[in-house]
């Protein structure tokens, strides 16, 4: 249960449209991206080729799938980040459309923005449909949790779990019964559930991407591997871009001293 886009469209018969791989689709995404980007993957989806993007911690991949015919899909979930994600990712496939011209098919019942922001560009009813799907969530949870801290997962990523004694748990730190019960009354009360609100990347932004990282990835120790060294200098650079950003947020300053002890550890 959750809001996304899923875009069906072909590339140009001809020179331009046939031929494209998703290697070149995986370079453009690379150059285009930058920093957003965390990875980029070949794989396959449904017996098709396909290339996984990752950019959000909080995110699923968005998937680009090479059908026949120069059929491409492409396909995002968007509601577990919010709407500076789903902004991005809209603007991400427009760029995809002027450098490879494509044809998106976005008149499809099937098919399209389920916010409708990818054809209209309306912010505002962007904001509304995901504030509405948060406020729906919380009273479902509300409705069939009536007593005592559950732990009830919200928009968690398979395999991850953890314990914090408090009523929900989501991916940027728990929330009390309390604040679930103020949501399902007033929506916009439940903002700070989205770790990616606003299309700027301000320090908010580069804050909530660390807090992610912090309640769903980092391992609590010294580091074993080399993706949890990974993990850990990947929180560390955006509490730092964050702190240069704005100075006055609410930092883990805790949190954050006990990631540099362990940075320090693995590199001595």
């Amino acid at each position: 249960m959750g809001l996304g886009l899923q875009l069906s469209g072909v590339f140009p018969s001809g020179p331009v449209g046939d031929g494209i791989t998703l290697e070149a689709l995986e370079s453009w995404i690379r150059d285009t991206c930058g920093a957003v980007l965390r990875e980029v993957r070949i794989g396959e989806q449904d017996g098709y080729p396909a290339l996984l993007v990752d950019l959000h911690p909080a995110a699923e991949t968005l998937d680009l799938v090479l059908q026949e015919d120069n059929k491409v899909v492409a396909s995002a979930q968007t509601s577990c980040v919010g709407p500076g994600y789903h902004i991005y990712v809209c603007e991400l496939i427009k760029g995809l459309t002027r450098k490879f011209d494509i044809s998106w098919n976005t008149g499809s019942d099937d098919e399209g923005d389920e916010t409708g922001y990818f054809e209209s560009g309306d912010r505002s009813s962007l904001d509304s449909e995901m504030l509405a799907w948060l406020q729906a969530i919380c009273d479902l949870v509300l409705r069939n949790h009536e007593f005592g801290p559950a732990d009830v997962p919200i928009a968690m990523p398979l395999g991850v779990v953890y314990k914090a004694n408090q009523f929900l748990v989501t991916q940027i730190g728990p929330r009390s019964r309390e604040w679930a019960e103020t949501v399902a009354r007033d929506p916009i009360r439940g903002k700070n559930f989205f770790s990616w609100w606003n299309p700027e990347r301000d320090a908010d932004y580069y804050l909530n991407r660390a807090a992610c990282l912090m309640w769903t990835a980092v391992r609590w120790r010294n580091p074993l591997v080399g993706s949890e060294r990974q993990i850990l200098n990947e929180v560390n650079e955006n509490l730092q871009l964050a702190y240069r950003l704005n100075e006055a947020l609410d930092y883990p300053w805790r949190e954050w001293n006990e990631i540099l002890k362990f940075l320090d550890a693995e590199v001595s």
